[in-house]
């Protein structure tokens, strides 16, 4: 029997349950074909059994009763809830996340490579403006040392010269 036909059948199916604990695939798809000849009965068997043993080797549903009463596993039941044809829903199911391929993992190491890389060369940079600003600093105080010498000089200076000029004139 063609793989296609059976799906067919299983997608009908799937569209036409009701109940998931009780549902007939014989009912379902004999509303369907309606078989009437002796020859279409016995396709419509076959192809019950095929439908029946490929629902049950893909894990949607069991056997209920020996009459060919079913119920939907939970694989079934997501089947039956997502609306979507059974390619597809395998199709979904089969699809691993995104997040768990091996790529996304060495893009995240590649991404934290050149971080590290980044922050080694910013710290690099700003250890050479430290060192300059230090040594700008001493220079400075230094030299504010040095200017506050010659101010207290020229101070005195000047105090001296007025003492001068203030002893000639008297």
């Amino acid at each position: 029997m063609n793989e296609k036909r059976i799906i067919k059948y299983i997608d009908l199916i799937f569209k036409n349950i009701e109940d998931y604990n009780m549902f007939s695939v014989n009912n379902i798809v004999f509303d369907h074909l309606n078989p009437e000849t002796p020859d279409q009965k016995k396709d419509f068997h076959e192809l019950i059994d095929q439908i029946k043993l490929f629902g049950r080797n893909n894990d949607l549903f069991v056997a209920k009763t020996i009459d060919g009463w079913c119920r939907l596993t939970e694989k079934g039941k997501r089947l039956k809830i997502s609306g979507k044809s059974y390619k597809s829903f395998t199709k979904s199911e089969n699809n691993s996340k995104w997040y768990n391929e091996n790529w996304i993992g060495y893009l995240i190491a590649f991404l934290v490579f050149l971080f590290s890389i980044y922050q080694y060369l910013s710290n690099r940079t700003l250890k050479a403006e430290n060192a300059k600003l230090n040594s700008q600093n001493t220079i400075y105080k230094d030299s504010t040392q040095q200017l506050h010498k010659e101010l207290e000089y020229l101070i005195s200076k000047y105090n001296s010269e007025i003492v001068d000029k203030k002893n000639s004139v008297k």
